[in-house]
């Protein structure tokens, strides 16, 4: 915040409904929290609307301004990085959550396991993982993604998303074999 604005001031000027204290906020944070929205939906932005995901941000800001005390050592800069990373990421899972398993996504096996049964078999194996578990897997494997990149895509650390493939691999493994199949043959 420049030095010409006192934060305490501003919040406390919100918090009476002064519009003009909004803006001046919105002008000195907006760069800020469109860094951090951009940073966790940056690869939804063909399907999420960032600047009104910003703009909810502010919304919020000016709806709860009332519940925002300054003397509880959080600052105003501090208070909108946590509300832009936390409504990113809810915003985020509404398209995580939507994520379906069909024949398209794994269409691209190559030629000598294309076979109809192999694509069922897989298919029912992967419904029968929970959404992220499906997201991880489809991505490493049927797209191809690099585990930093699943990371960076999911929102998941890099060293949890290796211990979630793994871990997936295993009920995969078992969800194969209950069907009477051997994992080995499709590995």
């Amino acid at each position: 915040m420049s030095d010409q604005y006192d934060e305490i001031e501003l919040i406390r000027r919100i918090q009476k409904g002064d519009e003009s204290a909004l803006t001046i906020i919105i002008s000195e944070y907006h760069p800020y929290v469109v860094k951090i929205v951009y940073s966790i939906l940056g690869s939804y932005a063909h399907k999420v609307d960032l600047q009104g995901v910003v703009n909810q941000i502010f919304f919020t800001l000016w709806q709860k301004a009332r519940k925002f005390d300054p003397s509880k050592s959080i600052t105003l800069k501090g208070y909108l990085g946590a509300l832009a990373r936390n409504t990113a990421i809810n915003e985020k899972k509404k398209y995580i959550s939507d994520f379906q398993i069909n024949d398209e996504v794994i269409g691209d096996i190559p030629d000598d396991f294309n076979r109809a049964e192999l694509r069922l078999l897989l298919t029912d194996a992967l419904r029968k993982l929970n959404k992220d578990e499906q997201l991880i897997l489809v991505l490493f494997y049927f797209q191809d993604e690099k585990i930093n990149d699943i990371s960076r895509i999911t929102g998941i650390p890099a060293s949890t998303v290796k211990s979630r493939l793994k871990r997936c691999r295993e009920k995969m493994k078992k969800f194969l074999e209950e069907g009477g199949n051997q994992y080995e043959n499709y590995v």
